[in-house]
């Protein structure tokens, strides 16, 4: 591999964004130096949007672009693509005329995951101007498939809908199987603030493969680390605005123990031995050995959630053919097998079978505290669905009035990510909320969704102090006085995390539910569910604003079985260690 190095202006401008001058200079240290593995740690972990930024300003700094700095050392059309502004609208060009069906509908369904409609609507006219031979996406978005009967992408994009992830990991394996490695990158790069570490372990489940391993055989020369393209992996960045630590509520849900740790290859090791010893109990499973059995699954959620999460039915199943504890005891088995939007979706699915008065109250605390995994959740619902039924199809059925309208744009629209503040936009929507008169749920502009529905966290909780300053009033108030029943409730919930956090909301909650016939339930989502990701700040919490830790509010519990309580108190006491 070639070492390049970069021409230097004599005279050197400061970029605009002055915190990424220390970042550029690391960067053209390595370039210099040809240390593409220092080139990956710094770049790689950092957002597209920061990409971008640094593109732009190495450009101006170095006097010749980030690309060809990298291009001398590594595979160009990774780093051409990787820090591209609009990488959508530059797939469309660079296919022209010659795009087949594969690749156009690897277009459409990157879009549909990471636009909202506006975008799509905006998208639409670039994509038929720069090539006609793209159907219209915002067409196929609202599934108005009369348009093009022949074709078959608008069946192929209702299937995509029912499990995204595994169409990505499927598309992925094709695209390596043909050497395909503009089109392979594309789709990776375009899922980089999704969830990554899924799809790698579908690919994984399925081909035994890989996944970046098999693309950095495609490029012409390996880039080290390429997994940090995980997003969920961000590292916390110099220079950025971002939420205090202790409010980054609603987008702390991801399973930071076990996807953002690097695959190292002691930990693998440890993972297939406790998997291995997993089978082994399993086999010979009785009263006897169920406390070995918890430990091993124990052990391996902790080091990587994932693989125990493939084997999840197979223990509860196992469990249960062995008639061994109550149907509530298997229920905590198979919430800390399984990684947390499996076992939210199945916790919904018997809510809503249930159809009881803490149906909603179990909905809630479900998707309000896990709102940036709602895709995720909702994948595994139709997953695990008889009828394939989508979670907006089923609870459609089940809701009525404006409640229900709030629920499917919950469902349906992808909240903004990042957790920089626009001070300016979230006056506007502060004023907006104010001017509120007569308003109607109904309609296209819908002011409630755009705010509590679309805007992430930090951005929240700076619309809820502009509108204090705008009204002289907290948003509580209004919301207290305008809405009723479930929808006040989810409105609240919201306004009550962003202000707080989601570990304190979740204590809250188990505190306000002990005396309730769902409580158990309630208790062992949050403790089996939540252990590897915030169980030990969830309990923090409780000892904080009740003076009583988890353990106490378990022992005051009498109707609990010896396994139940058990394994709660595992789980309990590792989470506090």
């Amino acid at each position: 591999m070639g070492c390049g190095t970069s021409s230097v202006k004599s005279s050197v401008v400061l970029p605009a964004n002055k915190e990424n001058t220390k970042l550029i200079e690391e960067i053209h240290t390595a370039v210099t130096q040809g240390d593409v593995q220092q080139i990956c740690d710094i770049i790689l972990p950092l957002s597209r949007d920061r990409h971008v930024t640094l593109e732009r300003e190495y450009g101006e700094v170095r006097g010749v672009s980030l690309v060809e700095a990298l291009a001398a050392l590594s595979d160009e059309v990774f780093w051409r693509l990787t820090l591209h502004e609009d990488l959508v609208t530059d797939r469309v060009t660079a296919l022209g005329n010659s795009a087949t069906d594969d690749e156009m509908f690897d277009v459409y369904t990157c879009v549909f995951q990471t636009h909202d409609k506006d975008k799509i609507k905006e998208l639409s006219s670039k994509f038929i101007e720069q090539n006609p031979n793209f159907l219209n996406p915002l067409r196929l978005y609202n599934d108005q498939s009369e348009e093009y009967p022949d074709n078959g992408i608008s069946a192929r994009i209702s299937k995509f809908k029912e499990n995204p992830l595994d169409h990505y990991a499927t598309r992925m394996h094709s695209y390596v199987e043909n050497k395909s490695k503009e089109a392979l990158l594309f789709i990776l790069l375009c899922r980089s603030e999704v969830d990554l570490y899924d799809i790698s372990t579908i690919y994984k489940n399925k081909y035994k493969q890989d996944i970046y391993t098999d693309i950095n055989n495609l490029l012409t020369s390996p880039i080290p680390k390429l997994h940090l393209l995980d997003h969920s992996q961000v590292q916390e960045e110099e220079g950025v605005t971002k939420a205090d630590n202790k409010n980054t509520a609603i987008s702390n849900v991801s399973e930071v123990t076990n996807t953002q740790q690097e695959k190292d290859p002691v930990v693998s090791a440890k993972v297939t031995e406790k998997l291995e010893e997993v089978s082994r109990l399993l086999a010979e499973l009785s009263d006897n050995n169920i406390a070995e059995l918890e430990d091993a699954i124990m052990e391996v959620v902790k080091l990587d959630r994932n693989s125990m999460n493939s084997r999840s039915e197979e223990v509860c199943k196992k469990v249960e053919d062995c008639k061994i504890g109550t149907e509530e005891y298997r229920r905590i088995i198979f919430c800390l097998a399984c990684n947390l939007q499996t076992s939210s979706s199945v916790l919904l699915s018997n809510a809503i079978t249930d159809n009881s008065s803490s149906t909603v109250d179990i909905m809630l605390m479900i998707l309000l505290s896990s709102i940036d995994i709602i895709p995720e959740i909702n994948s595994s619902f139709v997953a695990l669905s008889k009828d394939q039924n989508t979670l907006h199809e089923v609870l459609g059925n089940n809701l009525s009035g404006d409640f229900q309208i709030f629920i499917s744009a919950l469902l349906t629209k992808v909240r903004d990510k990042g957790e920089i503040v626009d001070i300016n936009a979230a006056k506007e929507d502060a004023v907006r909320l104010h001017e509120v008169k007569d308003f109607k749920w109904q309609g296209e502009e819908n002011v409630f969704i755009d705010v509590f529905v679309l805007r992430h966290v930090a951005q929240l909780r700076e619309i809820f102090n502009q509108y204090y300053q705008v009204s002289g009033s907290d948003i509580s108030e209004f919301i207290l006085s305008e809405f009723t029943l479930h929808l006040q409730k989810a409105l609240l919930v919201i306004v009550y995390i962003t202000n707080n956090s989601v570990e304190n909301y979740l204590a809250k909650f188990l505190h306000e539910s002990r005396k309730k016939s769902h409580f158990m339930v309630i208790l062992t989502w949050i403790v089996a569910s939540r252990y590897t990701t915030d169980l030990t700040k969830i309990q923090q919490q409780y000892k904080s604003k009740y003076d009583e830790s988890l353990l106490a509010l378990l022992d005051n519990i009498s109707s609990v079985d010896p396994n139940t309580r058990r394994v709660l108190e595992k789980i309990i006491n590792q989470a506090s260690s």
